[in-house]
């Protein structure tokens, strides 16, 4: 069949080999999948993050990309979509929105569909080809539905974004080994320079083509020196093109001594350079370099310091102002992953020990596991910002295509088996509707005491905070506390109760969270508090 040039099959092999009743199984995942996602968001406040990347998108959009503010270190253009419904702005009656910018972030967020749908479809397409069988299905559905990557699907921010474009540049890696046409390789150009511009710390998983090409010369012992040198012009050009477009070529070839840094680091680089490349214009637009001076400079602060824009790392109870923790992402997962994922990674490892072609394994899943143990470096002992398991979006959706030969086989040998385990997930998830952002597994069985193990933006992003307005209509006893301690019923968001605010000392209601521990919850991310009078004296509060 020839497909017309806006169809997915003039771009993609898989959909033209694939049977047409594979075609309508992925069409009908996918649209569970959107149906869900749309009523799910409906259901989500703004989290701390969203005003921040919409009010960019929205300077942006007017024409103004620089990157000032330290809260606009990490925002990026590519997140577009979500502001195109404003565009209806002078179409609509005022009454309808009435200067609320919610309004108009309610319904931005759905044009943000492009990225899970992307990342549905990539995924699909690599589950397909890897274990060659019509019961993509499965592990389809266990990695669209993972609550961790579903919840974020259409929240205005770059954790899922860039989780769907770092797929994108493997299985797009992946196919240029398979097939050497260079159409895969533009789009690994392509996809690469989205996913820089997305999230500006993938400069360091530059690593990446430069392993694969180590790795492909070390096996075929022989270097194309004409078609290398050709590949890495086009990979460079697009990569130049595309971030100088998103940011409208705005200072482009501003030289290294024209700029104003705030960080030490690229303070320093500008001062050794200064008399030679200092001077040597930069083919890139500023306030991309901004970014990353910006991004830097809070690395150098770290949380609590006031100085950065980012908070402490909270990891089983342990506070940590700067540093990192190396493993905060690991024992992060081990309570965020729903369990029947963890029983699903055990196989793998096992298959893997009991392998007789552990060569053979390596080398066809090598655009899955390197990319998965480059970045869990990069972020387990380079990342200052542990922040939340969010951040490791990325390394989830590599792992649950790795994980779908587990799932396929136990659907052959084991199906009822997985029925009931399946069943059983379920209903994990269940307990957690609508609030999956905030989702653990069985591990922590007891909610209420969340805060002795996770804490940040792992369970409490903000998008729970609306709710603890209809709680305290159902039970007018309860109030949210003020910074200045008092007795009685409180209920507040879990961050809240622990969380410094050294700009804004009329947030900080730490004396709750510190000092008293809560004796219930409300939709997991809702603390519930209650205080007396003699504790107060006996702790020294009482005004």
């Amino acid at each position: 069949m020839d497909y017309k040039f806006w169809h997915i099959g003039y771009w993609s092999e898989t959909w033209k080999m694939i049977s047409d009743k594979e075609k309508r199984k992925f069409k009908v995942v996918l649209l569970i999948h959107l149906i869900l996602s749309i009523l799910f968001i409906q259901t989500q406040w703004y989290n701390v993050d969203e005003q921040g990347y919409f009010g960019y998108l929205l300077n942006w959009a007017k024409g103004d990309p620089y990157k000032v503010k330290l809260l606009t270190d990490s925002k990026t253009p590519m997140l577009f979509p979500a502001v195109l419904f404003t565009g209806l702005k002078p179409f609509l009656p005022e009454s309808l929105y009435e200067n609320d910018w919610y309004f108009f972030l309610k319904w931005g967020r759905l044009f943000l569909y492009v990225y899970p749908a992307l990342l549905v479809y990539i995924s699909f397409c690599w589950l397909r080809r890897l274990y060659n069988a019509n019961m993509f299905v499965l592990p389809l559905l266990f990695l669209a539905f993972d609550p961790q990557i579903f919840s974020f699907g259409l929240m205005v921010g770059s954790d899922l974004p860039s989780a769907a474009i770092l797929l994108t540049i493997c299985y797009t890696a992946y196919r240029y080994h398979e097939t050497s046409e260079q159409r895969y390789w533009l789009y690994f150009a392509i996809a690469f320079g989205v996913g820089v511009t997305l999230k500006q710390t993938f400069i360091f998983l530059y690593v990446l083509p430069v392993t694969w090409f180590a790795l492909r010369t070390f096996k075929s012992k022989s270097i194309n020196w004409k078609r290398t040198f050709k590949e890495l012009f086009i990979f460079a050009f697009i990569q130049l093109i595309i971030i100088n477009c998103a940011y409208y070529f705005t200072g482009t070839f501003t030289s290294l001594n024209d700029y104003l840094f705030r960080s030490n680091g690229f303070k320093t680089l500008q001062l050794q350079f200064s008399d030679n490349i200092g001077k040597v214009p930069i083919p890139l637009p500023v306030p991309f370099i901004q970014g990353m001076d910006l991004l830097t400079y809070n690395k150098e602060f770290g949380g609590c310091s006031g100085l950065s824009t980012y908070t402490n790392v909270w990891f089983w109870g342990k506070e940590v102002c700067k540093g990192n923790i190396w493993y905060y992402y690991i024992g992060t997962a081990l309570f965020k992953l729903p369990l029947i994922t963890w029983l699903a990674i055990v196989l793998l490892v096992y298959a893997f020990i009991r392998s007789k072609n552990k060569r053979v394994l390596l080398e066809k899943y090598q655009f899955l596991w390197i990319p998965f143990f480059v970045l869990l470096v990069l972020l387990s002992f380079y990342n200052q910002f542990q922040i939340g398991f969010r951040h490791a979006m990325p390394l989830l959706v590599l792992g649950y295509v790795a994980l779908g030969y587990v799932w396929i086989n136990w659907y052959r040998r084991y199906k009822k088996l997985l029925i009931a385990l399946i069943i059983l997930h379920l209903i994990s998830l269940g307990v957690y509707y609508p609030n999956y952002a905030a989702y653990t597994n069985e591990l922590i069985w007891h909610k209420t005491n969340i805060s002795n193990y996770l804490q940040d933006a792992s369970v409490d992003y903000g998008q729970a905070d609306h709710w603890a307005d209809a709680f305290i209509k159902k039970h007018p006893e309860y109030k949210k506390p003020t910074p200045k301690p008092e007795a009685g019923k409180f209920i507040v968001s879990l961050g809240k109760a622990n969380m410094k605010y050294p700009e804004h000392p009329s947030l900080d209601i730490r004396w709750l969270g510190q000092h008293f521990k809560p004796v219930g919850n409300y939709r997991q991310t809702l603390v519930l508090y209650e205080v007396k009078e003699e504790d107060l004296k006996k702790l020294g509060l009482s005004y």
